[in-house]
């Protein structure tokens, strides 16, 4: 009984959980080692999951897009939110984050070396802010922080192709409501027509 228990330990039953959301498995196993290295007991699940019950939740992201927005939602729904790390392949998206909205607790460019992401985990861990210096050289000012997550979401929706009835259909509100919205988000943008804030800022 007490080699099976140690056995149990070795394996790292004992270690906190960790979900690493990414498309596929090569992705995820170029992360999983970093994150077993800080501690954690690592497995994953894809964007379609509501299955996101862990110490720690990593997403590697390939765009902004709806799938992030609902995962997110789906982990803000939780009584404790799961402290999220974004991996962003591509520098750019950040400027398109609303990070303050979706209530991420830290970013990092997926070309950083380990030590930057090791020190995004410690910082989550303690409940602080982080964000790489790679991604905030490409930080600048932008008006997506003034959206509601309502906003962001139909702003997110239309970037992606949908029309207003397939917006209003996808978050279950009126056409009315979307276009209200539309109009107070191009406001907000100060662009001179929606479509054109749209195609500027995601």
């Amino acid at each position: 009984m007490a080699s099976s228990s140690t056995r149990q330990y070795k394996t790292g039953d004992n270690r906190k959980k960790a979900i690493v959301v990414a498309k596929n498995d090569i992705e995820y196993y170029g992360l999983e080692s970093i994150v077993e290295s800080a501690g954690y007991k690592v497995s994953r699940v894809n964007f379609d999951t509501d299955k996101i019950l862990a110490r720690l939740l990593i997403i590697l992201v390939d765009g902004i897009n709806q799938d992030l927005v609902e995962i997110l939602k789906t982990r803000n729904k939780n009584r404790i939110p799961v402290p999220a790390i974004l991996v962003l392949k591509n520098k750019k998206d950040f400027k398109r984050l609303n990070i303050k909205i979706l209530k991420i607790e830290s970013a990092i460019f997926a070309n950083d070396d380990k030590e930057i992401f090791l020190d995004a985990i410690r910082s989550v861990e303690k409940s602080s802010f982080y964000v790489s210096d790679s991604l905030l050289e490409e930080e600048q000012e932008s008006p997506i922080g003034k959206l509601t997550m309502r906003q962001y979401e139909i702003a997110v929706l239309t970037s992606m192709g949908k029309t207003f009835d397939e917006v209003a259909e996808a978050l279950n509100i009126s056409v009315k409501t979307v276009r209200n919205q539309a109009s107070l988000i191009n406001k907000v943008l100060g662009e001179k027509s929606y479509y054109q804030a749209i195609v500027k800022y995601f």
